[in-house]
């Protein structure tokens, strides 16, 4: 557990709350075994388990927003455009050496750009064509 929130970024230790949530789920089950009213008590938790859940599924909702749009858009560039292409997008133009999930690699002069997939997709992008020699 401590390795999973270390990872998730959590500020807090998540084992120290899920102990708290165990005994605490026990104690309710402990009261109604004895006799007392727990359903206003369930009825609280119910509601508050609810509301936490409801804020993780829109914290992780939004936040992995920008990681589908990028792997949306990954997908699209891979199957518009290929390596070896001349592309032109705003001001950039350069020779595709690479597309990868995120962002596609350009080739200008003696410069490297890395172009995210999202501008490929949702700007405009000239794909430039050899012109036949002129006889």
């Amino acid at each position: 557990m401590e390795r999973t929130s270390a990872q998730l970024d959590f500020p807090v230790a998540i084992g120290p709350v899920i102990q708290v949530l165990v005994i605490a789920l026990f104690g309710l089950c402990a009261a109604a075994q004895a006799g007392v009213a727990v359903g206003p008590l369930a009825a609280i938790a119910i509601v508050v388990l609810g509301a936490i859940a409801i804020t993780l599924a829109l914290a992780f909702g939004l936040g992995a927003r920008e990681i589908a749009r990028s792997l949306t858009s990954g997908r699209y560039a891979r199957a518009d455009f290929e390596v070896g292409q001349t592309i032109r997008v705003g001001d950039v133009q350069g020779e595709i050496v690479r597309i990868d999930v995120a962002a596609t690699t350009l080739k200008a002069g003696g410069s490297t750009i890395r172009i995210p997939n999202s501008v490929l997709v949702e700007r405009i992008v000239i794909i430039e064509t050899a012109q036949p020699p002129s006889m």
